[in-house]
């Protein structure tokens, strides 16, 4: 049997498996934003396992300036 990771050991792997069974058969499901919070309910579709990611903001990427008036 698999060791069940951490959410240190999950976070550090990149939070790609599912970290009670390390099945990468996992859905995501919408990515939820309340004011500062976002958050990604996640479920195993090996062994059921449901959890929730949550994310910080560590960047900025500008797609397009506003339009000068």
């Amino acid at each position: 049997m698999k060791k069940q990771l951490t959410a240190e050991e999950y976070i550090a792997a990149g939070a790609g498996k599912c970290p009670f069974c390390l099945s990468d058969d996992i859905d995501g499901g919408h990515i939820e934003v309340d004011g500062e919070q976002t958050w990604q309910e996640v479920e195993c579709q090996n062994c059921g396992a449901v959890w929730q990611d949550i994310y910080k903001l560590v960047a900025v990427d500008i797609i397009q300036e506003p339009a000068e008036k």
